[in-house]
């Protein structure tokens, strides 16, 4: 809560952590020069539909347990149909099924050599089916990484690389916005929000 973010104690711990871990802040110039998505929420409500990882898993096309979204490779008309029923439903954004697609879910499945080509496959699907259904907004998506210890600077530099990756390649492909999710730890969603500049 803001209370919690705000504490002083709680600011100079991540600032000591920052200093320890030597944590390099990122900016990625490769990012869409106009942002469409604060252009579409100073106009009013904007509506973004997931639930992507369990939906899918219902239908049959993720692996209970891993929770890793190969679908995006092995059965990409799986998750274009599930990004079409979000637009039609009434989403303004559609979401890159990237969620558990970092490098540490990728090498507990033995399948890390697959995580660009998941990454950029999932961003291209998603940017797709946003062209498709009326020009709707595209986001990339990184969620918590399962590796990171509180307080521990060798897994805040491990978090820090995997959030990295992911929001490189979202940057690349021009996302509207890069959605950040289910984190365990508040200095995680601070590592994510603090040294991930997208958008400059």
């Amino acid at each position: 809560n803001a209370e919690y973010m705000g504490d002083p104690s709680r600011i100079s711990a991540m600032q000591t952590l920052f200093r320890s871990a030597r944590l390099p802040v990122r900016s990625f110039a490769t990012a869409a020069p106009q942002n469409r998505f604060l252009k579409k929420i100073s106009e009013g409500p904007v509506i973004c539909a997931e639930g992507y990882l369990f939906e899918l898993e219902r239908r049959g096309f993720v692996q209970i347990g891993p929770f890793v979204p190969e679908v995006v490779l092995n059965d990409p008309q799986a998750v274009k149909q599930l990004h079409r029923e979000f637009a039609r439903a009434g989403s303004d954004i559609i979401e890159a099924f990237t969620y558990y697609g970092n490098r540490n879910k990728m090498r507990l499945i033995g399948k890390e050599h697959l995580l660009e080509p998941l990454n950029v496959r999932a961003l291209e699907l998603a940017k797709e089916v946003a062209a498709q259904e009326g020009d709707l907004l595209v986001a990339g998506n990184v969620c918590n990484t399962t590796t990171y210890v509180h307080k521990d600077a060798a897994s805040a530099r491990e978090s820090q690389a995997m959030f990295d990756e992911q929001v490189r390649w979202a940057a690349d492909a021009k996302v509207d916005l890069v959605i950040g999710e289910t984190f365990d730890y508040v200095d995680e969603v601070l590592i994510q929000i603090i040294l991930s500049n997208v958008f400059e």
